[in-house]
């Protein structure tokens, strides 16, 4: 179900603005809101979303008027005249309760801090407004608030005029947006703030809980600068802030110049360890990927969430690699998000990405690993498959497009297409709509090599099913890509061929005996993502019986010797996991101790300075190569 398919009773509705005053108790825990709402309805009424807010008064266009509250819809409705502009004027009461959701109040240590979590249906919680992601407005936003606290909200700060113990904090016009993507925040905060550019980046946090490393702040300005350039629009506000909150139920939070984070992303010390680097940097990267594909472009309704959450986590692998190449960090892409999701696609009871989202509150049970793990990875395939200059022209006309606007998945697709010239649109639909993936299985054919798909299932099972799969191959002169749309195909077989390069494409492939030992003796030539697919490739072969041991232990041996930390965890993680299933086999133990042997030989002693990975892999469990 997308936005034209529901039942919107606010169709054709304009907002201009939000202009929201609130006046906070912070010992009663409580607050006093006056809002004016500036729009022009397309019909009789105007149907506003509100929970647990007390409504005083109201007034349209001066005159008093009395809202209809319909409980049971968590709404209440207001006559209005169609097409005429007008202005909505509401007195109101909450509480700031402690819900992780909404305008709710989180503690560090002894003190307060007030702080919102919107995302998906929170803000209704906060202030009566049309609480869905296509109804756009800009937001002027006043904080009346305790003389000794500090605000914070998407834009900076206007003015601030004290008034005895207690001050207004008014803050800039917001772009237009979408009610989830509002902060609002108050507390006793200590800050530290760069300039990079024009940009003031400013790092917040509870008072006494404010990282002493700059990490967050230089990555953020780096990735804020090579986003500009990737999608052709330079950062759209004035400054941001990267705000750690305590009590966060969500990683973090994409508000629009105000992101917040749980407080491990924000904090670095002397035991930070080389992952949680990398970790930290991909959190800060997505939320930032958010800025431009989420914030300034917004999906019409929240079954498009997945491309939304899918697209960052893409970017923000893509960007880290630009910025620390040495971290690998589209390897950890394809280990962490795309196996992952190839593992759960891969079972019968998986679920296309493509989901109905008749209500906000069903999102966390609709969208999961394989919502966005396997969009983060299609995505990648159409990157690969289109041309990566193709693609990014393609999300500079989208975004260009659709400013401050809305979009749908496939206005996206349609850009891509244009800028490529190829049939996107098709494979994207076939792709979203259903579930699983193919396993494309090679054989070599005479003077071709015959290719044949099948969908892969995990317990060896198959069905009829096809897909345009974007094949992408590899041969001794450089990289071709084809669309394979039948069943089977056959493409020349001269010289070398490894197909799914880099493993870009979504699909899993098995070669032939003879094929596989020609891929195997050009390994030296292969780069690590490439060695990483053939070895994850083997081993889910042997797991859904369309391999025999034999072949697969021949397999992953001729390739072991590989010197990449991704695909040395990779065989690692095979071997562990072998063992733990057949301990008493003496192949599987003497296979295990052999490789566990040469990964200790080749990573050698821990030394200062050495590549983050390999004191990653480092760190991965090896069985003992004395005990077992």
């Amino acid at each position: 179900m997308n936005r034209s398919e529901r039942v919107d009773p606010n169709s054709g509705l304009t907002i201009e603005n939000y202009s929201i005053s609130m006046i906070i108790d912070s010992g009663r825990h409580t607050y006093r809101g006056t809002e004016e709402i500036r729009f022009r309805p397309a019909s009789d009424k105007l149907v506003l979303d509100s929970v647990d807010l007390s409504i005083a008064d109201a007034y349209l266009d001066g005159k008093a008027v009395k809202p209809t509250d319909a409980r049971e819809s968590q709404t209440v409705v207001f006559s209005c005249t169609p097409g005429k502009d007008s202005v909505l004027k509401i007195n109101f009461s909450g509480a700031i309760p402690r819900l992780l959701t909404g305008f709710y109040l989180a503690r560090y240590g002894n003190a307060d801090v007030f702080t919102t979590q919107f995302e998906s249906n929170g803000a209704r919680r906060a202030f009566p407004c049309v609480d869905h992601p296509f109804y756009k407005a800009t937001f002027d936003l006043s904080l009346d608030i305790d003389k000794d606290l500090d605000a914070i909200s998407n834009m900076p700060v206007k003015s601030v005029v004290e008034n005895g113990g207690r001050k207004t904090v008014v803050f800039g016009r917001t772009p237009r947006m979408s009610t989830y993507l509002l902060y609002i925040g108050a507390g006793k905060f200590d800050f530290r703030s760069v300039m990079h550019g024009s940009t003031e980046i400013i790092l917040a946090a509870p008072h006494g809980g404010l990282t002493r490393s700059d990490f967050p702040v230089e990555i953020a300005g780096r990735v804020l600068e090579l986003y500009g350039e990737y999608f052709g629009i330079p950062y759209m506000l004035p400054k941001l802030h990267l705000i750690s909150v305590p009590e966060f139920g969500a990683g973090a939070m994409e508000n629009w110049g105000a992101i917040t984070f749980r407080e491990i992303y924000l904090s670095i010390d002397d035991s930070t360890g080389s992952s949680n680097y990398k970790s930290i940097a991909e959190v800060i990267a997505h939320e930032l990927a958010h800025q431009w594909f989420g914030d300034l472009v917004t999906m019409e309704w929240w079954n498009d969430l997945w491309l939304n959450e899918s697209f960052a986590t893409f970017m923000s692998y893509k960007i880290i690699d630009v910025i620390k190449p040495e971290w690998d960090a589209t390897g950890d892409l394809i280990n962490l998000r795309t196996e992952g999701a190839l593992k759960n696609d891969a079972l019968k009871n998986s679920h296309p990405i493509d989901a109905t989202v008749r209500d906000p509150e069903e999102i966390a049970q609709i969208f999961d690993e394989i919502s966005y793990g396997k969009g983060a990875s299609i995505l990648r395939m159409i990157e690969g498959y289109a041309g990566k200059d193709n693609f990014r022209n393609g999300i500079r006309k989208y975004l260009k497009d659709h400013e401050y606007g809305n979009a749908k998945g496939s206005d996206l697709w349609e850009s891509i297409e244009k800028a490529s010239g190829m049939p996107v649109s098709r494979i994207m639909e076939a792709w979203i709509r259903r579930k699983g993936y193919p396993v494309i299985l090679a054989s070599r054919d005479g003077d071709a090599v015959k290719l044949r798909q099948e969908q892969f299932l995990l317990d060896g099972s198959s069905t009829n099913e096809t897909w345009p799969v974007p094949l992408t191959i590899v041969r001794e002169n450089g990289t071709e890509s084809v669309l394979m749309e039948d069943r089977e195909m056959k493409i020349p077989a001269a010289g070398f061929i490894k197909l799914n390069s880099d493993f870009t494409g979504f699909y899993r492939t098995v070669y032939d005996s003879g094929l596989f030992a020609s891929v195997s003796e050009s390994r030296n030539s292969l780069s690590g993502h490439d060695l990483w697919g053939l070895a994850n490739d083997l081993y889910a072969a042997l797991q859904s019986g369309r391999i025999p041991y034999g072949d697969y232990m021949g397999g992953i041996m001729s390739i072991w010797d590989a010197t990449d930390p991704l695909v040395l965890q990779e065989i690692n993680s095979q071997m562990n996991s072998l063992y733990l299933l057949k301990p008493h086999s003496k192949s599987v133990r003497e296979a295990a101790m052999k490789f566990a042997s040469m990964h200790l030989e080749r990573l050698g002693e821990k030394h200062p300075g050495e590549e983050i990975n390999i004191s990653i892999a480092r760190g991965r469990p090896l069985i003992d190569p004395v005990s077992g």
